[in-house]
């Protein structure tokens, strides 16, 4: 509140006004970073308080000590609010008085030390107060305080007159904002004087002091008193300080303790205080000691504990000072104190039913500067799962010093754990005084402490990194969802509000299930069981490093922290490294995290340590030793699906790392499972430390959200808040699966053969030998597949486990897909679950193929030398491994069957029996529906000898088998890429054996068969590949499937295709021989003519690559941008996976650029979150309108710039927000194009117009009301009352309106920021001094008042002759009493003879303008003349006779006539006509008479409210038959009078009996009893007193008459009256006092005062010679009136009339 809105004519109960001697208080102001700052304006700020409201709103206060920084002295109390949590502060002023000149001065008031407390939504605010000149420290003050309490027995404040005795006391504060003083002997009230809430002194409305000044005529006791105020406006604003009467008598100071009180959970408010003995601070056991007040009545009564140290409790030792205290609930309240022990104490109170009661003494052990303020708060959410008392104080022992926040745990008994955190906030050493602490709305703890500068700093702290424990503070997070879009939240309760269900739907909540571990001080582990979630760390990707941090406590291993604690409070960048078992965790290249189970000696001890590998721990234990320590397990919670470890239910361990994903560093040793707890501590190693220890508990409950359609919802439980703006959107993904690039089918095994061997709709799983596998890769563990679907088959049934799929595909399920160059492509749809629920859709281009049969070989024969004794079995089968076989060929060379083995795959499957005429179950050619083999068979007999036969399995003119080579693939089909570049490759030729049966079979199975060396047998041939050798050289019935790779080399261009082709033959031998004479040979030579097609798609592979190598979300790009993009994706896919595009025909497609360009062109989608949640934000306050930013009195609460400003910023985002409609919004390019752009585009925009909405506070407007008080009251003003005709008011005026205000809708409005309220405030002082005539004041105009008596000077009684506009001006003329006198007072607007005998020869002349007052003596006269009304005509002395005739009188030579009057017609004189002898010693006197003239007018008068008995001339109604006829109103207790002329109801009268006169209007007088009664329209005029006035005209006499009469408030001076008048003007602006030359004031001097007092009375004027021409004439009456403490000289007019050639009419 600005100084001078308090100067308004309505008492503010906050009035702070400053007397004429006294310092302005300062504007109110803003600052930066902290509340308070030095110089601005006090030098010096002490005793911070600080507390928060409901809404987030910081409130702190302090004393103002200017420039002397003591304990009295003239001290102020400031105070500041913040709304953003203390990064801009608004300081006003709670209590101030200016007698101190805002510097030190030890003979002024003073305040010293407040604290206040809070609800939650009101302020209570309590402040020890000096008189002037006192101060309980003796270099603050001239003497110290009084022990009286300066109170009477009913709390009343004494007061002192002019030094006298204590006779009288302030009553109490009215609805008006003041109080009477009344007298203590009889309680009468002391007329004119009254008391403002402030305790300033009025004297006829009037500043004259205030009660707690020195040289005020009243003044308060010199003693120390206690203030209590409130504020309910969030610290805008502060009530009148009542005072708390809690000091007894004979104690000399009673101190409010400095910090913070308390409001208790059943609404008592407890605000700490402390006496102070006789002796110096802490010189005694008894020198201080605590209590506190308390109120249940929000301060209305007030009651007092007793003082802790004198109780038996206390021990009878010690002392205790300044005390904060703490509510614990349940009746129960804790004191901590300042004390000379220097340890933290407390002593709780607990409320009885009717008092509090003090309990013992507690020493908590903790060591602190005792003998300082300190401040302690109850954190109000659990720390650890307990209550929290957080105490801020000097840690240091030896003095005010290294500052800390000490964190102390409450058992379920309220007793202090013995576990404690302390957290040093400043500089070890530096300067830490008085401070108090606050939990800000985010469950963050600021603390406001004094240093060496002499104002305070200001600092918030995370509640985590302060304590070191785990807190559940209050969390609100944005998000946007798209429809249709899941999410997982995770809630502190389970019972979940949601705002808006048709947006958003919920599922039931769900547990989270969590671990327990125990805490620990030593290796015991014996602490508390606590949930683990405490020791969860993020793990950041800092590309090749991590930062690994909880709550601003960060994993620290090296040189940033401190050695062997694995904490610190900044981060640092550590390196993973995989090992058997977990990872090493290490930092600065040589440090690592250590895990210590026992020292040097041989003690358990189990804590966490670091290790340096190459410094003093290097070579002090093994290699093994150290890689055991330094190994960690690293858990995450589960996720769906997945089942908890036992050793930590509810996680489950990792060996992949994912960035942002939060993980337990685990350490598994001999006595089970210790975690790493986030700590910075630098004392207790253990604070680092937590053991598993089995348990299981419940960390919270996750409830998925559903986002059901556009708009906004807030959905909240316990701790945790969700906004959530819901869009429109699809979920689609790209990069998170890796698919093989062919899905195989097959059929059933129904028939001969393998199922791969058979066409189908199952898909190959592996399950079988000779099956392909389709597999696929979860790349990124945020996601689980929920489900595979194809876009070409929807009845497929595709499975999917272990990294592969299974089921059915109704894709190349035909024989018609037997051929081995025959497949589809299809879509692939893949749903993908991410944590938090949502169902991405990743699609994808697969090819779809029957599973090949490998290209072989199957030869068998019998021969035999002896039949009875020789027969050799020689069959096997040579494969071209993972090939396709050629399912197109139909005849062979040589006539060789085309058919399949029936087995291919495992070794010795099937068996070749002896005699055996046919291929029979071994090889044919109805073994499935694709034949990728060539078999033959002979049984025909041998020759006994050398090579007696040989079997031919081979056609070199077919191909036998195929394989597909793609250079830039990994993923070829039965075939390997050895290079990145793809040149080399390799595939298995294999030879899987058969087994021979049969009677007379006489075979060394192991030793006779054999591979010759001969190249020419067993050889591979082709361009390309390896040089031709013997690939096989032993052979094993019964043995596994044996291998060779081939290895070939190629040279393929991108997007050019390449055939190479090549034959492999090999040929077996077995002998057969008994008794050394029979024997036989058996041969089988098997071949395989195969062809690599290569190709090369390495231009399309790239970009493909790099486009799937991350992970991207449709909802990160627009909508064109990301289709453009997933097509030209799945174009390239679809173009890589095709296993029979081996040309190039269809390269022209050119599918690679064109991904390449939509994969770099992706554009990040425009985020309109922000905007859209200020805009919605700030709607209320737009839809409002201006017109809902004016209060009631007109004033605007914001500047018009700032409205303007926040006006255009909302029209800015509403309109962006309306040129991209809601659903088009995720198609707004925000980012230059690139699916990692950083460059913003319209992003900028759309920030920069959130950040434009949301800076455009709507700033408070400065308070303006005292300002437009003043200058509507220099509006009515009388300017001929200044020497410059008001000129600087007219100039004060203008510049203030063009600086304060400026226009806005065609209207001015304040446009100065609260901020710059002193520039208004400055105005309206210069205005209020240039309109100031009164006595005291020099700014009015200045007149010479000369007197002279019979030509002689005479002497104002003042003895000067220059006098200030509205002075008196008294003259004293007792001497001449004896004479007759003849006084005549002389002024520019003429001449009036004033009757000095009325005025009992004292006349008192009120100086309006330069005035000569000529007195003459003579002999008194014998004959007077006088004029209906009394006026003197003629005056003779020592006249003998008067002759009366007709309308003349004429003593001796003179002749009178009479004077004409409109109100009468001349009848005759009162002596008869004739010469009449004047008898000696007589005074003869003459007067005219008349009859009155005008018409009927009737006359009524009524009551209203409670006015009794209103009476006219006796009765209730009067015809008037007359103009000018006395009316005399009356009534019981009339307090005004109004009249009521056609209908139009004016003030008349402020008197309770008063006479006026006739016009010729028919008129209603009604009488009303009290301000309230009279009609709302008339009680401002009323209230302030503003003369009522009538001025009626008519023509009457051949003359233009005025007859006026007045009436004026008793709170006004009226100073003159009288009537305008000109020829030429009667304009309302132009006849008026100083209108011009050819404007006339004329002032009455012959004013009837019925009444007696000079602001009421009648008069008439009249103007001759006015029966011809234009003439005007208004009424005016001049006066004076306290108007903001000013005395101001008005003028008010009457209504205009004008006289035309005779004729009257009024002109408005």
């Amino acid at each position: 509140m600005a100084i001078l809105m308090v100067l308004t004519a309505f008492p503010v109960t906050t009035a702070m006004a400053a007397g004429s001697s006294e310092a302005s208080k300062p504007a109110d102001g803003t600052t930066q970073g902290r509340p308070f700052v030095s110089d601005h304006p006090s030098h010096w700020y002490r005793i911070p308080s600080m507390v928060t409201l409901d809404d987030g709103t910081v409130v702190a206060a302090a004393d103002a000590r200017w420039d002397g920084g003591m304990d009295g002295g003239g001290n102020d109390v400031i105070t500041a609010r913040s709304t953003d949590n203390g990064d801009t502060w608004s300081y006003t002023w709670a209590g101030y008085y200016g007698d101190n000149g805002n510097k030190f001065n030890k003979a002024s008031t003073s305040y010293c030390d407040s604290n206040i407390a809070t609800d939650g939504k009101t302020l209570y605010m309590l402040s020890t107060f000096f008189a002037s000149g006192v101060a309980i420290n003796g270099t603050s003050a001239n003497a110290q305080p009084s022990k009286d309490t300066g109170l009477d027995s009913q709390g009343h404040l004494l007061l002192a007159r002019n030094g006298g005795d204590y006779d009288y006391y302030v009553g109490a504060v009215g609805a008006d904002g003041y109080a009477s003083i009344y007298r203590t002997s009889d309680s009468t009230v002391v007329s004119g004087y009254k008391v403002n809430g402030e305790f300033e002194l009025f004297k006829n409305d009037a500043y004259v002091g205030c009660v707690w000044y020195s040289n005020c005529e009243f003044q308060a006791k010199k003693c120390q008193y206690l203030f209590f105020r409130t504020s309910a406006d969030y610290g805008k604003t502060w009530s009148a300080p009542s005072l708390v009467n809690a000091r007894k008598s004979g104690e000399k100071f009673l101190g409010a303790g400095p910090g913070r009180a308390i409001v208790t959970d059943d609404g008592t408010i407890c605000m700490p205080v402390y006496v102070y003995g006789d002796n110096a601070w802490g010189s005694g056991d008894a020198s201080q000691a605590t209590s506190f007040i308390y109120s249940k009545d929000q301060g209305k009564t007030w009651s007092r504990t007793a003082n802790f140290t004198n109780t038996s409790s206390f021990g009878g030792s010690g002392w205790s000072s300044e005390a904060q205290l703490v509510d614990l609930g349940n009746g129960v309240v804790r004191c901590f104190y300042r004390n000379g022990k220097k340890k933290i104490m407390y002593c709780d109170a607990t409320w009885t039913g009717s008092l509090y009661r003090w309990g013992d003494v507690v020493d908590t052990g903790i060591d602190i500067w005792g003998n300082c303020q300190l401040s302690a708060i109850m954190y109000p959410y659990l720390i650890d799962g307990k209550r929290a008392i957080l105490v801020s104080s000097p840690s240091s022992t030896e003095g005010r010093k290294t500052g800390a926040i000490f964190t102390l745990l409450l058992n379920d008994d309220n007793t202090v754990s013995t576990e404690y955190a302390k957290k040093t906030i400043t500089a070890e050493g530096a300067t830490f005084a008085y401070s108090c602490l606050t939990v800000l709305k985010d469950g963050r703890v600021a603390d406001l402490y004094e240093t060496d500068a002499c104002d305070f700093t200001y600092k918030v702290f995370d509640i985590q990194s302060l304590t070191g424990m785990d807190v559940d503070v209050p969390t609100t997070t944005d998000i946007q969802m798209n429809v249709g879009q899941k999410k997982t939240l995770t809630f502190s309760a389970q019972n979940v509000n949601n705002s808006a269900s048709d947006i958003v739907s919920l599922s039931a909540a769900k547990e989270v299930p969590g671990a327990t571990a125990n805490k620990a001080t030593d290796a015991n582990y014996s602490g508390d069981s606590v949930s683990v979630k405490r020791a969860l760390y993020t793990f950041t990707s800092t590309g090749t490093e991590y930062t690994i941090a909880h709550a601003g406590m960060y994993l620290s291993v090296g040189t940033n922290g401190k050695a062997g604690y694995p904490g610190a409070s900044t981060p640092a960048n550590v390196t993973l490294r995989a090992v058997d078992g977990g990872f090493q965790l290490l930092q600065d290249g040589h440090y690592g995290l250590y895990f210590m189970e026992k020292d040097s000696k041989g003690n358990v001890v189990n804590h966490f340590e670091r290790w340096d590998f190459e410094g003093k721990d290097k070579d002090t234990k093994s290699e093994a030793e150290v890689l055991k320590a330094t190994t960690f397990q690293l858990y995450r919670r589960i996720r769906t699906g997945e089942t908890g470890s036992t050793e930590l239910p509810g996680y489950i361990q990792v060996n992949t790392v994912d960035d942002g994903e939060e993980y337990l560093i685990v350490y598994h040793g001999t006595d089970g499972y210790f975690l790493l707890n986030p700590s910075t501590s630098t004392t207790n190693m253990y604070a680092h430390c937590l053991k598993a220890n089995g348990g299981s508990t419940v960390d919270g409950y996750n409830v998925t959200v559903t986002a059901n359609a556009v708009g906004n919802a807030v959905v909240q439980a316990g701790l945790n808040t969700y906004n959530i703006t819901v869009v429109d959107g699809d979920l689609a993904v790209t990069g998170v699966v890796k698919y093989d690039p062919v899905i195989y089918t097959h059929g059933d095994a129904s028939g001969k053969g393998q199922p791969y061997m058979y066409c189908g709709s199952l898909i190959s799983d592996g399950s079988q030998a000779g099956e392909k596998e389709t597999r696929y890769t979860l790349k990124d563990s945020h996601y689980t597949i929920s489900g595979i679907k194809c876009v070409e088959d929807p009845t497929a049934n595709i499975k999917y486990a272990d990294g592969k799929l299974s089921g059915t595909l109704h894709i190349a399920d035909t024989a018609e897909y037997a051929n081995y160059n025959k497949g589809e492509t299809v879509t692939i749809e893949t749903s993908l679950a991410d944590a938090d629920g949502n169902i991405w859709t990743q699609t994808d281009k697969l090819y779809v193929a029957s599973n090949p049969v490998a290209g072989h070989a199957y030869g068998a024969q019998q021969i035999w030398g002896n039949w009875a004794n020789s027969i050799n079995l020689n069959a096997l089968i040579f494969v071209a491994e993972g090939s396709y076989g050629n399912t197109d060929r139909k005849t062979t060379a040589d006539t060789k069957n085309i058919g399949n083995a029936i087995n291919i795959e495992d070794a010795n499957a099937i068996t070749y029996n002896r005699d055996e005429t046919i291929l029979g179950h071994s090889f044919v050619n109805n073994a499935g529906d694709k034949y990728g083999g060539l078999g033959d068979h002979n049984n025909a007999g041998g020759n006994i000898g050398d090579k007696s036969d040989i079997l031919y399995v081979k056609d070199a003119n077919t191909v036998t088998a195929y394989y597909y080579y793609d250079m830039s693939s990994d993923s070829n089909q039965g075939i390997k890429r050895l290079n990145t570049s793809g040149t080399q490759f390799s595939f298995d030729l294999a030879i899987t054996p058969v087994q021979v049966a049969g009677k007379n079979v006489y075979i060394d199975i192991t030793n006779d068969v054999a591979f010759p060396s001969n190249d020419k047998l067993n050889y591979l041939s082709g361009e390309g590949f390896t040089t031709p050798t013997a690939y096989f050289n032993e052979y094993e019935f019964g043995a596994d499937k044996q291998y060779h790779t081939v290895t070939g080399t190629t040279n393929v261009l991108a997007n050019t295709t390449a055939t190479m082709n090549g034959v492999s033959e090999l040929q077996a031998e077995t002998k057969n021989s008994w008794s050394n004479k029979y024997y036989a040979d058996n041969w089988v030579n098997l071949g395989i003519t195969f062809q690599v097609k290569v190709c090369n798609k390495s231009i399309e592979r790239k970009p493909y690559t790099e486009a799937v190598n991350k992970v991207r979300v449709s909802t990160d790009y627009t909508k064109e941008t990301w289709d453009k993009y997933t097509t030209a994706l799945l174009n390239t896919e679809a173009y890589l996976n095709n296993y029979t595009l081996l040309t190039t025909d269809e390269t022209t497609k050119d599918v690679g650029t064109v991904l390449k360009s939509t994969y770099t062109g992706l554009t990040k989608r425009a985020d309109f979150t922000e905007l859209e949640k200020v805009v919605e934000q700030n709607k209320a306050a737009y839809d409002k309108g201006f017109a809902g930013n004016v209060t009631d009195t007109d004033q605007n609460k914001y500047t018009v710039d700032s409205w303007q400003n926040f006006e255009n910023a909302y029209k800015a985002g509403a309109d962006l927000l309306a040129k991209y409609s809601e659903k088009d919004r995720n198609n707004v390019a925000g980012f230059t194009p690139g699916p990692d752009s950083a460059e913003k585009t319209t992003q900028t925009e759309i920030d920069e117009t959130a950040t434009q909405l949301k800076n455009s506070g709507l700033v408070v407007a400065a308070d303006a009301s005292a300002y437009e008080s003043a200058r509507s009251i220099s509006a009515t003003i009388d300017r001929t009352a200044f020497p410059d005709s008001g000129t600087a008011i007219t100039n004060t005026v203008t510049n203030g309106n063009s600086t304060i205000y400026k226009a806005y809708n065609g209207k001015d409005y304040v446009n100065l920021p609260a901020a710059k309220q002193g520039m208004v405030d400055d105005f309206t002082t210069d205005l209020l001094s240039y309109m100031n005539v009164g006595e005291s004041s020099q700014s009015g105009r200045s007149f010479n008042v000369v007197c002279t008596v019979n030509g002689n000077a005479f002497e104002t009684q003042e003895h000067k002759s220059l006098y200030y506009y509205g002075t008196i001006a008294h003259l004293n003329f007792d001497a001449y009493k004896s004479q007759d006198i003849v006084c005549v007072v002389h002024t520019a607007n003429g001449d009036t003879k004033i009757d000095l005998a009325k005025c009992n020869y004292q006349l008192s002349l009120l100086v309006q303008r330069d005035t000569t007052i000529t007195v003459t003596t003579a002999t008194r006269p014998n004959v007077i003349v006088a004029d209906y009304f009394g006026t003197i005509l003629g005056a003779f002395e020592g006249a003998t006779s008067v002759t009366v005739k007709g309308n003349t009188v004429k003593v001796g030579d003179t002749v009178i006539t009479a004077k004409d009057s409109p109100k009468y017609t001349f009848t005759g004189w009162t002596w008869s006509e004739g010469t009449h002898v004047i008898p000696a010693g007589q005074v003869a006197k003459i007067v005219q008479r008349g009859t009155p003239t005008g018409v009927d007018v009737d006359y009524t008068v009524s009551n209203s409210g409670t006015a009794a008995n209103a009476l006219i001339n006796g009765a209730t109604q009067y015809t008037a038959h007359v103009i000018n006829k006395p009316l005399k109103l009356t009534s019981d207790n009339a307090a005004y009078w109004t009249r009521t002329v056609n209908g139009v109801e004016t003030l008349a009268s402020y008197e309770q009996n008063v006479t006026l006169f006739s016009a010729n209007t028919d008129t209603t007088y009604t009488a009303y009893a009290s301000l309230n009664d009279l009609p709302k329209n008339l009680q401002k005029q009323a209230e302030s007193g503003t003369p009522a006035l009538n001025g009626v005209g008519f023509f009457a006499d051949n003359k233009f008459t005025l007859s006026c009469d007045y009436s004026a408030g008793a709170n006004v001076t009226v100073l003159e009256v009288g009537v305008i008048y000109s020829d030429t003007k009667n304009g309302k602006d132009t006849l008026v006092k100083g209108g011009g030359d050819d404007v006339k004031t004329v002032v009455s001097r012959n004013v009837a005062n019925w009444t007696g007092s000079p602001n009421s009375g009648t008069f008439t004027m009249t103007k001759k010679g006015s029966d011809t021409g234009s003439h005007y004439m208004r009424m005016y009456v001049s006066y004076r009136a306290s108007r903001m403490n000013t005395q101001v000289p008005f003028v008010v007019y009457g209504d205009i009339y004008q006289c035309v050639n005779g004729a009257v009419t009024a002109v408005n």
